[in-house]
């Protein structure tokens, strides 16, 4: 069983390759690495592989200046384009990109197929909460306008990957909104209330953006658009946290003294908050088990979206999800 990995598409390929070649998973698997076929050998040599590998030579990058799904026609021997391809020949249990995420979305959409009865895919990735776990959003800017039966769909594949991947059942589903109340919120928020009531999922009401990530809630619902400020601005006020931690520590004989005896504790923190430790975000409801890691992904990001990668095929969270709402059509 073959895990696709687009390396090019990253700020730096040679992370993507060390993560994935540094991967531990079971050894009926094997990582086919799509990119420069030197730059990939050159690295392969500094690592200690502990993963079977294969290399598909390509020549082309998609990049992230241009039209997504104009570069995804057009570079026919780019490295996203040509894993894509093998995605629907081979016997793959999955794909890895870390390239633009219009062309992972144009990929995975036109290429790989949705599920049928799915209206839209959504893109959700994972970020670390207060109390220790995580929390699954759901969607993160593969839909920026959306229809309230879309959050629906989102809310039960969302569900049914976090039960599959994180081994809760019932993850608890909260609808992101300007105030807790029922009646707060926008037309989409209003519409899509009652029928999450209804969906058969574990919807505990609406949360607001600073609770997201307080442990309240496993999976936070929204349209794209919302759901990427939400996770964009999260990051960002972490990486602004540890800066200014970073900063104040330094400023005096006495900080740094302090940050000597906490080491221990700052590195746990740090590592709690870092976003590298839970890997990418899974495009749910589409035929294949499809993870788009940040662009800027460190080897350890990498390595977590292919071991990401086995567990929804060995969990199959595909067909699960396809039994569900196809379930739901013909019920």
């Amino acid at each position: 069983m073959k895990i696709l990995v687009d390396v090019m598409g990253a700020d730096k390929p040679e992370n993507i390759i060390i993560g994935a070649l540094e991967a531990e998973i079971p050894a009926s698997y094997t990582v086919v690495l799509y990119g420069d076929k030197d730059l990939i050998e050159n690295t392969a040599r500094s690592v200690k592989a502990k993963v079977k590998y294969e290399i598909v030579a390509t020549d082309e990058v998609i990049s992230n200046n241009e039209s997504p799904t104009l570069e995804f026609r057009t570079k026919k021997n780019s490295s996203m384009r040509r894993a894509f391809e093998d995605l629907n020949k081979v016997d793959a249990a999955g794909l890895v990109s870390a390239g633009s995420t219009g062309a992972v979305l144009t990929g995975g959409t036109l290429m790989t197929g949705r599920i049928n009865g799915i209206m839209r895919p959504t893109l959700c990735p994972v970020l670390p909460t207060l109390d220790g776990s995580c929390c699954l959003v759901a969607d993160a800017g593969a839909n920026v306008d959306a229809k309230p039966e879309w959050l629906v769909q989102f809310a039960l594949m969302a569900s049914i990957y976090y039960t599959a991947v994180y081994g809760k059942e019932n993850p608890r589903v909260a609808l992101l909104n300007i105030g807790a109340e029922e009646h707060k919120g926008n037309n989409l928020t209003h519409a899509v209330y009652p029928l999450l009531l209804e969906a058969g999922i574990n919807f505990i009401g609406n949360v607001e953006a600073r609770e997201a990530f307080s442990g309240y809630c496993d999976i936070v619902i929204a349209d794209g658009f919302d759901g990427n400020v939400l996770v964009k601005s999260t990051e960002g006020a972490v990486a602004m946290v540890l800066k200014l931690l970073k900063n104040a520590i330094s400023e005096s004989f006495s900080a740094k003294m302090g940050a000597l005896l906490m080491k221990g504790a700052f590195k746990k923190l740090k590592k709690s908050m870092d976003i590298n430790n839970y890997g990418g975000a899974p495009l749910l409801g589409v035929k294949k088990a499809i993870v788009k890691t940040h662009g800027a992904s460190k080897p350890g990001s990498v390595t977590e979206s292919v071991k990401e990668i086995v567990s929804m095929f060995e969990s199959g969270v595909i067909k699960t999800i396809d039994g569900v709402i196809n379930g739901q059509q013909n019920g």
